[in-house]
C-alpha cells in the first residue's frame, strides 16, 4: 500500500513539473525575477513568485565558474560574481522541454 502511494505521490510531482513546463512555454524571452533556490556543479535553480523552477547553466554564465561545494555557491574566476542560495536574480525564460519537464533560464543580462 505504501508503494502505490509513493507511486501516486510521484506521478502528481510529475504531473504539476509537465503542467508547469507548458504554461512557462508562453513566456519565452520574457524576464521574471526569481530566488536561487539550488546550486549545482552545473549551474544554479531559480524558483519563480509562482513557485516554477528552472536552471540556469553554467554554460549559459559566459565566464569560468568554481563551484564551491561546502558554500553552495559558484563564483566567478575572474569577475568573483558569486552566485548563491536565497540570491535573486532577474532570468530570462530561454526555453521549455515537455518531454523532460524542464525550464531553462539565462540570466537577464545575458539573454541574447
Amino acid at each position: 500500500r505504501l508503494l502505490l502511494l509513493d507511486a501516486a505521490d510521484e506521478a502528481e510531482r510529475e504531473t504539476e513539473k509537465m503542467k508547469k513546463c507548458e504554461y512557462m512555454s508562453r513566456f519565452v524571452g520574457q524576464t521574471f525575477e526569481g530566488v536561487i533556490s539550488g546550486v549545482t556543479n552545473w549551474g544554479f535553480y531559480v524558483e519563480l513568485p509562482n513557485t516554477v523552477e528552472g536552471l540556469v547553466r553554467i554554460s549559459e554564465l559566459r565566464m569560468i565558474i568554481n563551484f564551491d561545494e561546502s558554500r553552495y555557491e559558484l563564483v566567478g574566476e575572474m569577475s568573483r560574481k558569486v552566485y548563491k542560495l536565497g540570491q535573486t536574480v532577474r532570468v530570462v525564460v530561454a526555453g521549455t522541454d515537455k518531454l523532460l519537464r524542464t525550464v531553462d533560464f539565462v540570466l537577464e543580462n545575458q539573454a541574447v
